[in-house]
């Protein structure tokens, strides 16, 4: 069996029709038979309009790494992270709260790199970022209640549950879990 060598760096606006296609690619795999056609394809339309890639990748309050095959340059996953826009008025904070506060907003890696310690390294380049730039104890994600293998992720890198809001799919509204990072 061969090793395959990764590098994860920072994204750039050359890679954005990848990173969307990727993205696009992984939520269907992971999530699309939870939806009605129109209610999966109304969010990939809005949730991976190019220009949300744009602002991501050249606003200095966001940060998108990515996992890509050294060989191939293949990108295996990714996590985006920034400016929180999760409810945390469901959890008791003041609506102006999340102003100070930034987000895990998308962690998404290819299954067949499920258990290569690749999201977890994905996971740390973002924090370390988050922890530079001063954000030691206001990180949040939203997760979806019914996908244990990535609530059981989180937890094990110190999230905790502290609310819950409707994550919209199209008509559809799922059942997602706040967490908040206890930080470093």
């Amino acid at each position: 069996m061969s090793t395959k060598s990764y590098q994860i760096r920072q994204a750039t606006l050359d890679d954005r029709d990848r990173l969307i296609d990727f993205g696009r690619t992984e939520f269907t795999r992971t999530f699309g038979h939870l939806y009605r056609p129109e209610d999966l394809e109304a969010y990939l339309s809005e949730g991976y309009d190019p220009s949300l890639y744009d602002k991501w990748l050249t606003h200095d309050q966001f940060r998108l790494f990515l996992a890509d095959e050294t060989d191939t340059n293949r990108i295996v996953g990714y996590v985006l992270c920034g400016l929180c826009t999760l409810p945390l008025e469901n959890c008791g904070f003041d609506s102006t709260y999340s102003e100070g506060c930034r987000e895990l907003k998308r962690l998404y890696l290819h299954p067949d790199h499920f258990g290569s310690n690749l999201s977890s390294a994905l996971l740390k380049v973002s924090l370390d970022w988050l922890v530079a730039e001063g954000f030691t104890n206001k990180v949040y994600l939203g997760v979806y209640s019914e996908n244990p293998r990535a609530i059981r992720f989180y937890q094990k890198h110190g999230f905790e549950q502290i609310g819950e809001y409707g994550f919209v799919v199209g008509d559809q509204i799922d059942r997602e879990f706040i967490c908040h990072w206890k930080g470093v």
